[in-house]
């Protein structure tokens, strides 16, 4: 029983870590001809730590399975995403953003807007207020953390939404590093996705 059970398991291993050209490029004529359920047998989990604005888009993939944070059980040290560089508003697209450009004076209002809002939060929960109504004066920048489970046919949707140029520059980069995470274990699939 043993020997069976070693011997199933190598098997196992051996076809999931060995991919023919024959294997990559029916891998390729699935994804090419949009036939993608055989990538739906598998899972992919990673443990996310963002802005709350970007997890607001992320979770607009509602194929996928998410256990986050809540601000009404927990106490956290706050964190905030500042930007490095501000964005104009495209004038060509109402949900995208145009060139960068940089400004003291909008960071320290973005800074101070941080603090008074920090402040107020702080103030609330120490007049005994709870905690699920103080978080009302949490602003969006606020990072949050959640584990977020995909199967590979979820991933490489994300991937193609989420990489698009006019994508929001903040879940791009994070959309980047889920495929850099991604890519050593599904790296025919993925590569494939990046061409097409």
């Amino acid at each position: 029983m043993l020997m069976w059970s070693m011997l199933h398991a190598y098997l196992l291993v051996k076809v999931v870590t060995q991919v023919s050209k024959r294997d990559e490029a029916l891998i390729r004529y699935l994804i090419e001809n949009q036939h993608t359920s055989p990538f739906e047998h598998n899972q992919l989990s990673f443990r996310v730590k963002c802005p709350i604005f970007v997890a607001r888009q992320w979770m607009r993939h509602r194929m996928n399975s998410y256990n986050e944070i809540s601000y009404r059980y927990v106490k956290s040290n706050l964190e905030f995403y500042t930007p490095l560089q501000w964005r104009y508003q495209s004038t060509s697209n109402r949900q995208a953003s145009g060139d960068a450009f940089e400004s003291e004076e909008l960071l320290t209002i973005y800074k101070q807007a941080l603090a008074a809002s920090t402040h107020a939060y702080e103030t609330l929960l120490e007049k005994g207020v709870c905690r699920e109504l103080a978080r009302g004066l949490l602003p969006v920048t606020t990072y949050t953390e959640f584990m977020f489970t995909c199967n590979l046919h979820s991933l490489m949707h994300f991937l193609k939404l989420r990489l698009h140029e006019g994508a929001q520059y903040e879940i791009r980069q994070y959309a980047l590093g889920m495929l850099e995470l991604a890519t050593p274990h599904f790296p025919v699939s993925l590569q494939a996705v990046e061409k097409s």
